[in-house]
């Protein structure tokens, strides 16, 4: 097993082995090869949506607008917390007449946005509108997934079990700096994969015992919360496990079938299946969402 300690800011490497050595040379051509993690720039990937108009502020956030410069300049001394609730003070007190003025600027900011904005759905191709579709669907999901996991923290869950890869990848310590956390674990993936199976067993032990760990706790967890009639929360908890495997395995098929479709223009045959070893993602489990997005299937 190869535990690896990498340094970039002195230009200094160390590794330490517990089972086997590993040459200075592989160590040195991972870093070859990996020059993105030592950037602390990186190129974003482009949204394939032209950029929509901006939603209007509403009669407040105009209001606060205007007298924020005002409030900063005047209560210098206090947060920036405290600076807005000075301001709500001041709405609340602001007298009906002077209040609609703001409430009629904002209903015609909000026409005009009406209008900016159909005229930009209008612009859309079909395939952009279906997309644009997809991703207020995937927004919900997400903030529904984010309300019920700021739940979850709140009642204690157990934190989930962690797959073999990203045990590994705790191990190795890697100094990333500034690159994203995509770029790193698919450097570490391509280490990981030159690793023997023998370098591999010990991550395997360690996610089985993890996996356990989880279950014993989970089970304990679940009738802590039937006992304090919570199964509100284990009913949203296994709708969302649900909802999340039926778009994985829809997700897998549709990223299959776009693979089949590119080969067959290529090579003019029809293939059924298409295998990948890009990167070892499988090694994610759902417990590891915080770690990194999963990466493509083997």
């Amino acid at each position: 097993m190869a535990i690896c300690v990498m340094t970039f800011g002195f230009s200094r490497l160390s590794i330490g082995l517990t089972s086997r050595a590993t040459s200075a040379f592989s160590a040195t051509q991972f870093l070859v090869n990996h020059k993105c993690l030592l950037s602390s720039s990186f190129k974003q990937s482009e949204s394939p949506l032209p950029p929509p108009p901006k939603r209007p502020l509403s009669a407040y956030m105009l209001f606060v607008k205007e007298k924020r410069p005002e409030v900063v300049q005047q209560y210098t001394d206090l947060k920036i917390t405290e600076q807005v609730k000075v301001i709500a003070k001041q709405w609340n007190e602001l007298d009906p007449s002077l209040k609609e003025f703001y409430v009629e600027q904002a209903r015609k900011n909000f026409v005009e946005y009406l209008k900016t904005h159909q005229d930009y759905i209008s612009s859309l191709t079909p395939e952009e509108r279906e997309t644009m579709k997809r991703n207020k669907v995937d927004k919900k999901k997400k903030l529904d997934k984010r309300r019920l996991k700021t739940k979850l923290r709140k009642l204690e869950k157990p934190k989930g079990p962690r797959g073999p890869f990203s045990l590994y990848v705790s191990s190795c310590m890697l100094e990333r700096r500034n690159a994203p956390i995509v770029q790193y674990v698919k450097g570490m993936s391509e280490y990981w994969n030159s690793m023997s199976e023998e370098d591999k067993e010990i991550f395997y032990k360690q996610a089985k015992a993890d996996k356990e760990r989880y279950l014993t706790e989970m089970n304990d967890w679940e009738a802590r919360m039937r006992q304090e009639g919570r199964e509100d929360i284990l009913e949203e908890l296994h709708n969302l496990r649900k909802k999340s495997h039926v778009s994985r395995k829809i997700g897998s098929k549709q990223g299959e079938n776009k693979k089949n479709a590119q080969l067959e223009e290529k090579s003019g045959k029809s293939t059924s299946k298409i295998t990948s070893s890009d990167y070892a993602g499988d090694f994610f489990t759902d417990g590891e969402k915080t770690e990194g997005k999963k990466m493509s299937k083997n």
